[in-house]
């Protein structure tokens, strides 16, 4: 066993008293790219359809008095709505469109039966002073964080013409980079 030890012992002393003939060294080049864009609600930026959630104004008893019913959207990401993250110093800008039943004059959703309208608006703001129209888009720059927006809604007291049932309209969010 001894001997074993001995050997052990004298070929690490000749290991470690090798010497070398030559020496080289250079550069390892360490990169990455990062690319400029938007993770939006969860999703790849880059193309795509994109549930940004619902803004329900629930049940509503009566629009015959002149009380105005408000809701805000709720959603997957951050329970906002609408949510992005994009690359630090990206530009983008989000717009909202007329949605489908559109009058010319204001956005409204559509009996589900009897194809009756009730009108509603869509604001940027919870003061409902700031109204988020298909030309009126958010634009921005962003910081690299994720941003949260949050759509405002308003149906307008006094429409005596609503029927009883369930009212719905699609508006399309488009968010560009």
């Amino acid at each position: 066993m001894n001997k074993l030890k001995a050997f052990f012992i004298s070929c690490a002393c000749l290991a470690s008293s090798a010497t070398y003939a030559g020496t080289v060294s250079g550069v390892l080049t360490v990169q990455a790219e990062v690319g400029q864009g938007c993770q939006i609600d969860g999703a790849a930026g880059g193309g795509g359809t994109v549930n940004f959630g619902v803004l329900d104004f629930g049940s509503i008893l009566t629009l015959a008095i002149d009380e105005d019913v408000t809701a805000q959207t709720s959603g997957t990401a951050g329970g906002s709505g609408i949510s992005l993250t994009c690359t630090n110093g990206t530009d983008y800008s989000i717009a909202l469109n007329d949605g489908e039943n559109y009058t010319g004059t204001s956005r409204a959703m559509k009996h589900a039966g009897s194809g009756s309208l009730l009108g509603y608006a869509l604001y940027k703001d919870p003061a409902h002073t700031d109204e988020w129209t298909s030309g009126a888009a958010v634009l921005a720059t962003s910081d690299g964080t994720t941003e949260n927006y949050t759509v405002y809604g308003v149906i307008r007291g006094g429409q005596v013409a609503a029927q009883a049932g369930v009212y719905e309209d699609n508006v399309q969010v488009t968010i560009s980079w």
